[in-house]
C-alpha cells in the first residue's frame, strides 16, 4: 500500500530493512539508487541495477563517497529521481543515524528532500546481521501474504543539509511507529 504525493523528481531518504525495501520502492517511485560497491558484483543483482542506473559506492572510501556524491548531484540537477538509505546499512528496528552526504547532494542541487517510510507486515522481512542473502531470501518467501506500506512524506526544500536530515528522520521514525502500532493492532 502507498499514502502520500511520490514525487516526480529529487531526493527519496528511506528507512532501510531489507534487499526488499528496493522492489518495493522501484514499484512505487520508478528510480535510480545508491548502493554499496559490493552489489555491482552481485549475480544478477548486480546487473539488474547497472542497468537501472544505481550509482555504486565504496563507503570506506573518502574519494568514492565524494565521487558518489557528485553523481548524485549531477542526476537531480537533470531532473532525475534518487533514492538513498541515509542509515547506511539495514536495521530491524527504530533508525540508525542518517549520514548527510546524499542530502548535501539535493541542496547544493536545489531539489527537495522527500522521506519515505517502507515498512512489513512480518518483521522477519528485516535483513540484518551475519545473515547470507540466499537463506534469508530462501526462509522468507516460504511465507505468504506480506504486505509492504510506503509512506511518502512532505517535500523538505529549506533549511540546512543537517537541519533537512533531522527532520527527514524524525518524520520516518514517527511514520515507522505508527505503522508498527497498526501492524500491531490488526495482529
Amino acid at each position: 500500500m502507498t499514502t502520500g504525493d511520490c514525487p516526480g523528481s529529487g531526493l527519496i531518504v528511506s528507512n532501510h530493512r531489507s534487499y526488499l525495501d528496493i522492489v518495493v520502492l522501484m514499484a512505487a517511485a520508478p528510480s535510480h539508487f545508491l548502493a554499496k560497491r559490493e552489489v555491482e558484483r552481485w549475480p544478477l543483482i548486480g546487473n539488474g541495477a547497472r542497468a537501472l542506473g544505481t550509482i555504486f559506492v565504496c563507503r570506506k572510501d573518502r574519494q568514492s563517497r565524494a565521487d558518489s556524491r557528485r553523481e548524485i548531484e549531477r542526476a537531480l540537477v537533470r531532473g532525475r529521481r534518487v533514492v538513498v538509505f541515509p542509515e547506511g546499512t539495514t536495521s530491524a528496528d527504530g533508525l540508525l543515524p542518517f549520514r548527510t552526504g546524499s542530502i548535501e547532494a539535493a541542496v547544493k542541487a536545489g531539489v527537495a528532500v522527500t522521506p519515505v517510510a517502507v515498512h512489513y507486515s512480518r518483521p522477519d522481512a528485516a535483513w540484518v546481521g551475519d545473515e547470507g542473502f540466499l537463506p534469508h531470501f530462501l526462509r522468507f518467501f516460504r511465507h505468504r501474504g506480506t504486505r509492504a506500506w510506503v509512506s511518502f512524506g512532505p517535500a523538505l526544500d529549506e533549511g540546512t543539509v543537517e537541519e533537512v536530515r533531522d527532520q527527514a528522520q524524525r518524520w520516518i521514525a514517527a511514520e515507522v511507529e505508527k505503522l508498527s502500532a497498526q501492524r500491531r493492532s490488526d495482529s
